[in-house]
């Protein structure tokens, strides 16, 4: 249990400001255009929301998938080439 936390600690940490960067623009898009809410049918807003959207709905999961790999100390099938190495 002690190698669990640490792995999604840190897994966090670098998604974060991943996760920060397509809010921060689609606000900035959003005052550039003098938009309140939504796109208001400009493609670089809606582009920056999907992005932002996309991110929102990836990023937890691969949290919990990360997760539940390293608590169920499930073999590495996914990660393994076919020389048999992780």
């Amino acid at each position: 249990m002690k190698i669990i936390a640490p792995v999604a600690t840190v897994t966090a940490i670098v998604l974060v400001p991943i996760y920060i960067q397509p809010a921060s623009r689609v606000i900035a898009l959003q005052l550039a255009h003098r938009i309140a809410l939504g796109s208001g049918n400009y493609s670089d807003p809606e582009m920056a929301i999907r992005a932002h959207g996309n991110c929102s709905e990836y990023v937890p999961s691969v949290l919990l998938f990360i997760l539940c790999h390293r608590a169920t100390k499930t073999v590495d099938f996914l990660f393994r080439t076919h020389t048999g190495t992780c």
